[in-house]
Protein backbone atom coordinates (compact mmCIF):
# COMPACT_ATOMS: atom_id res chain seq x y z
CA UNK A 1 0.00 0.00 0.00
CA UNK A 2 1.57 3.33 -1.02
CA UNK A 3 2.24 5.94 1.62
CA UNK A 4 0.93 9.35 0.59
CA UNK A 5 1.80 12.71 2.08
CA UNK A 6 -0.25 13.51 5.17
CA UNK A 7 -1.24 16.91 3.76
CA UNK A 8 -1.33 16.04 0.09
CA UNK A 9 -4.15 18.50 -0.61
CA UNK A 10 -2.00 21.38 0.71
CA UNK A 11 1.27 20.68 -1.10
CA UNK A 12 0.48 23.32 -3.73
CA UNK A 13 -0.18 26.68 -2.01
CA UNK A 14 -2.59 28.83 -3.96
CA UNK A 15 -1.75 32.27 -2.56
CA UNK A 16 0.91 34.52 -4.11
CA UNK A 17 4.18 33.66 -2.43
CA UNK A 18 7.05 35.75 -1.11
CA UNK A 19 8.72 32.89 0.77
CA UNK A 20 8.62 29.15 0.07
CA UNK A 21 9.77 26.70 2.77
CA UNK A 22 10.45 23.16 1.58
CA UNK A 23 10.61 20.07 3.76
CA UNK A 24 11.13 16.44 2.81
CA UNK A 25 8.13 14.19 3.60
CA UNK A 26 5.35 13.84 6.17
CA UNK A 27 3.75 10.38 5.90
CA UNK A 28 0.05 9.73 6.27
CA UNK A 29 0.78 6.71 8.46
CA UNK A 30 0.33 7.50 12.16
CA UNK A 31 3.16 7.26 14.63
CA UNK A 32 2.06 4.79 17.30
CA UNK A 33 3.43 7.12 20.00
CA UNK A 34 0.96 9.77 18.89
CA UNK A 35 3.50 12.37 17.73
CA UNK A 36 1.58 13.18 14.56
CA UNK A 37 1.28 16.61 12.96
CA UNK A 38 -2.02 18.36 12.25
CA UNK A 39 -0.24 20.37 9.55
CA UNK A 40 3.24 21.05 8.21
CA UNK A 41 5.86 21.05 11.01
CA UNK A 42 3.08 20.57 13.54
CA UNK A 43 4.62 17.84 15.68
CA UNK A 44 5.40 18.91 19.25
CA UNK A 45 9.05 17.93 18.66
CA UNK A 46 9.46 20.59 15.97
CA UNK A 47 10.06 24.31 16.58
CA UNK A 48 9.28 25.62 13.08
CA UNK A 49 6.22 27.52 14.31
CA UNK A 50 8.35 29.33 16.84
CA UNK A 51 11.36 29.96 14.60
CA UNK A 52 9.64 31.03 11.37
CA UNK A 53 7.22 33.62 12.83
CA UNK A 54 10.03 35.00 15.03
CA UNK A 55 12.11 35.68 11.92
CA UNK A 56 9.30 37.92 10.64
CA UNK A 57 8.85 39.65 14.00
CA UNK A 58 5.72 37.76 14.99
CA UNK A 59 4.84 35.88 18.22
CA UNK A 60 5.52 32.20 18.85
CA UNK A 61 2.88 30.01 17.20
CA UNK A 62 4.29 26.72 18.47
CA UNK A 63 1.67 26.10 21.13
CA UNK A 64 -0.90 23.44 21.93
CA UNK A 65 -3.62 25.92 20.93
CA UNK A 66 -2.16 26.23 17.44
CA UNK A 67 -1.55 22.50 17.04
CA UNK A 68 -5.21 21.90 17.89
CA UNK A 69 -6.36 24.47 15.32
CA UNK A 70 -3.96 24.46 12.35
CA UNK A 71 -6.29 26.79 10.46
CA UNK A 72 -4.55 29.60 12.37
CA UNK A 73 -1.25 28.51 10.78
CA UNK A 74 -2.87 28.28 7.36
CA UNK A 75 -4.34 31.76 7.62
CA UNK A 76 -1.01 33.15 8.78
CA UNK A 77 0.67 31.74 5.68
CA UNK A 78 -2.01 33.17 3.39
CA UNK A 79 -1.77 36.63 4.95
CA UNK A 80 2.03 36.72 4.83
CA UNK A 81 2.69 35.18 1.42
CA UNK A 82 4.33 32.09 2.89
CA UNK A 83 4.17 28.70 1.18
CA UNK A 84 4.92 25.34 2.77
CA UNK A 85 5.49 22.15 0.82
CA UNK A 86 7.58 18.97 0.81
CA UNK A 87 9.75 17.26 -1.78
CA UNK A 88 7.95 13.90 -1.71
CA UNK A 89 4.26 13.63 -2.52
CA UNK A 90 3.94 9.84 -2.33
CA UNK A 91 6.06 6.70 -1.89
CA UNK A 92 4.32 4.17 -4.09
CA UNK A 93 6.46 1.12 -3.31
CA UNK A 94 6.07 1.46 0.46
CA UNK A 95 4.40 -1.42 2.26
CA UNK A 96 2.97 -0.63 5.69
CA UNK A 97 3.80 -4.07 7.09
CA UNK A 98 7.36 -4.09 5.76
CA UNK A 99 8.41 -0.45 5.90
CA UNK A 100 6.39 1.10 8.72
CA UNK A 101 9.34 1.88 11.00
CA UNK A 102 11.45 3.38 8.21
CA UNK A 103 8.64 5.64 7.03
CA UNK A 104 7.55 6.98 10.40
CA UNK A 105 11.11 7.44 11.69
CA UNK A 106 11.24 10.90 10.06
CA UNK A 107 14.84 10.13 9.04
CA UNK A 108 15.29 11.23 5.44
CA UNK A 109 18.11 8.75 4.81
CA UNK A 110 15.66 5.88 5.39
CA UNK A 111 13.59 7.05 2.40
CA UNK A 112 16.43 6.84 -0.10
CA UNK A 113 15.90 3.08 -0.55
CA UNK A 114 12.54 3.45 -2.28
CA UNK A 115 12.38 3.39 -6.08
CA UNK A 116 8.83 4.52 -6.87
CA UNK A 117 8.73 7.99 -5.41
CA UNK A 118 6.36 10.68 -6.65
CA UNK A 119 7.86 14.14 -6.27
CA UNK A 120 5.88 17.29 -5.60
CA UNK A 121 6.00 19.59 -8.62
CA UNK A 122 7.85 22.31 -6.78
CA UNK A 123 9.23 23.77 -10.05
CA UNK A 124 5.61 24.53 -11.01
CA UNK A 125 5.11 26.39 -7.73
CA UNK A 126 8.27 28.43 -8.30
CA UNK A 127 7.40 29.28 -11.90
CA UNK A 128 3.89 30.36 -10.91
CA UNK A 129 5.37 32.73 -8.31
CA UNK A 130 8.59 33.74 -10.05
CA UNK A 131 7.71 37.46 -9.98
CA UNK A 132 6.80 37.58 -6.29
CA UNK A 133 9.13 35.02 -4.71
CA UNK A 134 11.86 36.47 -2.60
CA UNK A 135 13.37 33.31 -1.17
CA UNK A 136 13.15 29.52 -1.41
CA UNK A 137 14.38 27.52 1.56
CA UNK A 138 15.11 23.89 2.31
CA UNK A 139 14.38 23.34 6.01
CA UNK A 140 17.46 21.21 6.60
CA UNK A 141 21.13 21.62 5.77
CA UNK A 142 21.83 20.47 2.22
CA UNK A 143 25.37 19.34 3.01
CA UNK A 144 23.90 16.44 4.97
CA UNK A 145 21.97 15.06 2.00
CA UNK A 146 23.14 11.83 0.36
CA UNK A 147 24.90 12.74 -2.92
CA UNK A 148 22.79 11.84 -5.96
CA UNK A 149 19.95 10.79 -3.68
CA UNK A 150 16.28 11.75 -3.94
CA UNK A 151 16.55 14.91 -1.86
CA UNK A 152 19.97 16.03 -3.08
CA UNK A 153 18.99 15.79 -6.74
CA UNK A 154 15.66 17.53 -6.25
CA UNK A 155 17.16 20.36 -4.23
CA UNK A 156 19.82 20.81 -6.92
CA UNK A 157 17.07 21.13 -9.56
CA UNK A 158 15.28 23.68 -7.39
CA UNK A 159 18.46 25.69 -6.87
CA UNK A 160 19.12 25.75 -10.61
CA UNK A 161 15.59 26.94 -11.31
CA UNK A 162 15.88 29.66 -8.67
CA UNK A 163 19.14 30.80 -10.26
CA UNK A 164 17.37 30.97 -13.61
CA UNK A 165 14.73 33.33 -12.18
CA UNK A 166 17.11 35.24 -9.91
CA UNK A 167 15.42 34.00 -6.73
CA UNK A 168 17.42 33.74 -3.53
CA UNK A 169 17.71 30.21 -2.09
CA UNK A 170 19.30 28.65 0.95
CA UNK A 171 19.26 25.53 3.11
CA UNK A 172 18.49 26.18 6.77
CA UNK A 173 19.31 24.48 10.02
CA UNK A 174 16.50 22.03 10.73
CA UNK A 175 13.73 23.24 13.05
CA UNK A 176 13.44 19.71 14.45
CA UNK A 177 14.26 19.50 18.13
CA UNK A 178 16.22 16.37 17.34
CA UNK A 179 19.06 18.63 16.26
CA UNK A 180 20.38 19.90 19.58
CA UNK A 181 20.83 23.60 18.93
CA UNK A 182 18.99 26.13 21.12
CA UNK A 183 15.91 27.57 19.43
CA UNK A 184 17.16 31.15 19.81
CA UNK A 185 20.35 30.22 17.97
CA UNK A 186 18.32 28.61 15.19
CA UNK A 187 16.29 31.81 14.93
CA UNK A 188 19.51 33.81 14.48
CA UNK A 189 20.64 31.45 11.71
CA UNK A 190 17.29 31.78 9.92
CA UNK A 191 17.24 35.56 10.35
CA UNK A 192 20.53 35.80 8.50
CA UNK A 193 19.09 34.09 5.43
CA UNK A 194 15.71 35.79 5.55
CA UNK A 195 17.43 39.16 5.75
CA UNK A 196 19.37 38.33 2.60
CA UNK A 197 16.07 37.32 1.01
CA UNK A 198 14.43 40.62 1.92
CA UNK A 199 17.27 42.53 0.28
CA UNK A 200 16.83 40.37 -2.82
CA UNK A 201 13.13 41.25 -2.99
CA UNK A 202 13.93 44.97 -2.65
CA UNK A 203 16.43 44.74 -5.49
CA UNK A 204 13.89 42.98 -7.75
CA UNK A 205 11.42 45.81 -7.26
Amino acid sequence: MPCKHRFQEDLYPEQELKHLFIGTFNPEWNNLKGNNANWFYGRHTNSFWNIMPSVFGHPNMNTAKHRQNPNIWKQYCIENGIGLTDIIESIDDADQELHFNEIISFLDDKLEKFQKVQLTDIPRIIRANSKSLCGVYLTRYAHGLIPNGIFFNRWTEIQNLCNEFGIYHSSLVTPSNGYMMPVQEKIRHWQKDIKSCSKNLFDKR
